[in-house]
């Protein structure tokens, strides 16, 4: 008799997943129609730097004017509806599956390339906004990023020292006055080359301020992944 695939079994018992977005059956979390007609990011068309949009695909004005402490940034989706709806699902309704199907989606449709990631280091929360929340979407992200890469997930490594205001509505400045001295990381990374996750980028300055603290912690570089970009 052939050995019964319990995982399978059980998977089957379960009533039928329904798509984040129109609720139609999906056997995934958002179903194909759905999913093709999200903003997915043409990669030749975004500042290598930044992810910002740049035409022919070259660094932009801003990165060559004032350049981010990070190197590269990898970028899923643009953030506007309905990615806001479903990013808004996982951070403030708690559907935890989309991490994973967010983790599949940008190894699926943008593999890094380029030298090897020693580490993948979530976007730290505050305490406080951790406790509220009960979870770090950036970090249920990059934890499905690093399992499937083989990678070494490094959340406990920075904490966020104090709690900056809600960043919406704040101008570029703003945000990076904001975002001085947040982060503190008390272990060496010496040489060792980083990639930061997190769920979504807007103007960059919380990726900088992360960037600078790893890499005065002795990091060799710093590179971001996120799962949408605000354009």
């Amino acid at each position: 008799m052939e050995k019964m695939n319990w995982r399978r079994f059980i998977v089957q018992l379960l009533p039928p997943q329904s798509c984040a977005l129109c609720s139609a059956t999906a056997g995934n979390n958002v179903c194909d129609a759905c999913c093709a007609d999200l903003p997915w990011l043409e990669q030749d068309r975004l500042c290598p730097v930044c992810a910002s949009l740049s035409p022919a695909g070259l660094v932009c004005g801003d990165c060559l004017k004032t350049p981010p402490a990070f190197y590269r940034t990898l970028s899923l989706l643009e953030y506007r509806f309905p990615v806001s709806q479903l990013v808004s699902r996982l951070k403030y309704r708690q559907h935890l599956p989309l991490a994973n199907w967010f983790a599949e989606q940008f190894l699926l449709r943008m593999p890094p390339a380029g030298e090897k990631i020693d580490a993948l280091i979530p976007v730290p929360l505050h305490p406080n906004r951790l406790k509220e929340r009960g979870f770090n979407q950036s970090q249920l992200i990059s934890r499905q990023l690093a399992k499937r890469l083989g990678t070494a997930h490094l959340p406990q490594l920075v904490e966020r020292s104090f709690d900056t205001s809600q960043q919406a509505g704040l101008s570029r400045t703003e945000r990076q006055r904001n975002m001085r001295n947040v982060f503190t990381c008390r272990e060496n990374m010496s040489g060792l080359r980083l990639a930061i996750v997190d769920d979504v980028i807007t103007t960059g300055s919380t990726a900088d301020s992360l960037s600078r603290t790893l890499l005065d912690a002795g990091a060799a570089a710093v590179e971001v992944w996120s799962i949408a970009r605000t354009h």
